[in-house]
């Protein structure tokens, strides 16, 4: 295992900043979500830490180690891209030996561990097909099993279940954890799907424009996302609140209590935080069913934006909800 630390990297296509002072620790033994919108730098940050871009400024290091300027081929690095990058003209025994042998691994062990590994990952009796032979998640589970079969410390993971319906990801992605778990290396899956990095991840790193604008456990940001973009990114509804009387912030029947002295107050809540009440009428704007109730949007007096709830039942055109959770934003 290895612990990753990213410190001050920053990267330049054409004029264009793709990462702008990034900083970040991807504690050993650990799977860390960088998660983010597209465009915000996050495949460039997995690149630069595998080796496959250089960094104009900036360094990396693996376990205290600078590997800044170690070729991709000797950082102890497996990566499962977004495209895969299976080779369609190999059978899926010699897509995973191949990269061993390129190691210089004789031919008979690097099949003999390609074995092992694809056993690992449940694709036995698999090894003869070739990729267009095979289904979308067990063409993941071949890319992953190439990743794996060197043994890497470190295994980076590039939105590789993206096209994947909910079910298979959800399937996979506990996979990874149970190998790592299994085999120890420490992980940094980007994704830009929320739910997908609450669901494999012990620590999130949230990037924006190039910067990791919020990094800590899941429930730590979760619980606490502290800006108005990471809480509206993890899916909670931001309000602002004005304040009406010392320590007091509200917006119609809206009211909180505060710190004095802010002028104004942000504050987020998700659609799980809320629930069938009193005192803050809302307005249904749209309705969907969702799991064991609904996902509702709705809009009210004390916000402009519409706002989703999640609630067991939906009442007429016009209820009130209570909110039961919530937290402040700068």
């Amino acid at each position: 295992m290895a612990e990753i630390r990213v410190v001050d990297v920053r990267k330049r296509f054409q004029g264009t900043k793709a990462l702008d002072g990034v900083d970040l620790t991807a504690p050993d033994g650990m799977i860390t979500a960088v998660l983010g919108p597209s465009g915000s730098g996050k495949t460039t940050l997995l690149r630069v830490i595998a080796g496959l871009e250089t960094p104009d400024e900036g360094r990396v290091y693996f376990d205290g180690v600078d590997v800044t300027d170690a070729p991709a081929s000797e950082r102890g690095v497996g990566m499962v891209f977004q495209d895969l990058a299976l080779f369609p003209h190999m059978t899926v025994l010699e897509n995973v030996s191949f990269g061993l042998e390129a190691r210089g691994m004789p031919r008979g062990e690097a099949k003999e561990r390609a074995r092992e590994v694809l056993e690992m990952l449940r694709l036995e009796g698999l090894e003869d097909r070739y990729p267009h032979q095979l289904s979308g998640g067990q063409q993941q589970r071949v890319a992953i099993a190439r990743a794996l079969a060197p043994d890497p410390r470190i295994l980076l993971l590039d939105e590789p279940f993206g096209s994947l319906d909910a079910k298979l990801r959800e399937e996979l992605l506990w996979e990874v954890r149970r190998l790592r778990e299994e085999n120890g290396f420490t992980a940094i899956h980007v994704t830009h799907d929320q739910s997908e990095a609450m669901a494999i991840a012990d620590r999130l790193a949230v990037m924006n424009e190039g910067r990791i604008v919020r990094e800590g456990g899941v429930e730590e940001v979760v619980s606490d996302p502290r800006t108005v973009f990471v809480a509206s990114f993890l899916g909670a509804n931001v309000v602002e609140l004005v304040e009406v009387s010392p320590g007091v912030y509200g917006a119609g029947r809206l009211t909180v209590r505060y710190e004095v002295g802010l002028g104004k107050l942000r504050i987020g809540f998700y659609p799980e935080d809320v629930g069938l009440g009193e005192g803050l009428p809302v307005e249904v704007e749209a309705i969907s069913r969702w799991r064991s109730g609904y996902r509702v949007k709705v809009r009210s007096e004390f916000s402009r934006e519409e706002m989703e709830v999640w609630l067991p039942r939906v009442p007429g055109r016009e209820f009130e909800i209570e909110v039961r959770r919530w937290f402040p934003l700068h």
